[in-house]
């Protein structure tokens, strides 16, 4: 593994380090604020959105800066303030619609105990093809700031695709088969989850690093 290798590998490190004090600093407003169901009012939920938006984009600031300055070792033309302000608003954007998510009305949960193999399997992939895909746009966003700098966005991309759902096969277990009762021993396991997933995203990720040239012209 070369220096950048290993310094992309910290910089993942101290991402995920940032996302799960976020995480638990959101856990703690949403409990402090009692929000989640139908019962939140409208105030309490965008206030709590609000908050999220600004914890998810401050993880996401700490991953361009620590990531933009290992991608400047490999193309020193990379605009760092658009790389910055691209997971702003990334940050936001998701920040929001997950807060929003949580808060919204749910019904009765759902019962899993009489769920067959064939139905598992179709699940699972339907969330790898999901994060997949939420993964490949993402690296597209990061692409379009990448390209003025670097070569090889084909591969970032498609190993972005590839990292996400990485990713959500290491969330699957808690996603799916620990009890959603937003208790801090659930946020603890999903905390763990987020730093756990996070890092081997990472470890995929140095495929793509790996891939990259600096543009010559």
């Amino acid at each position: 593994m070369s220096e950048i290798d290993r310094g992309w590998i910290a910089a993942y490190l101290i991402t995920a380090t940032a996302a799960v004090a976020a995480g638990f600093l959101n856990y703690a407003v949403r409990d402090w604020l009692e929000a989640g169901g139908a019962e939140t009012p409208f105030g309490v939920t965008m206030i709590y959105a609000a908050v999220s938006a600004v914890l998810l984009a401050g993880s996401c600031a700490v991953y361009a800066w620590v990531t933009g300055a290992v991608l400047r070792q490999i193309a020193p033309a990379l605009p760092l303030r658009s790389w910055l302000v691209l997971h702003l608003a990334i940050g936001i954007v998701v920040g929001f619609g997950l807060a929003l998510t949580y808060t919204a009305p749910t019904g009765e949960p759902d019962d899993w105990s009489e769920t067959g193999l064939l139905e598992w399997t179709l699940l699972v992939l339907l969330f790898l093809a999901a994060f997949a895909l939420v993964g490949a746009a993402i690296g597209s966003l990061e692409a379009l700031v990448l390209r003025r700098a670097a070569e090889g966005m084909r591969n970032w991309i498609a190993i972005s695709a590839l990292a996400a759902a990485v990713m959500v096969l290491t969330a699957i277990p808690v996603l799916l088969f620990y009890p959603a009762d937003g208790t801090f021993v659930r946020e603890v396991a999903t905390e763990g989850v987020v730093f756990v997933s996070a890092v081997a995203g990472g470890f995929v990720m140095v495929l793509a690093l790996r891939r990259l040239r600096p543009r010559t012209a």
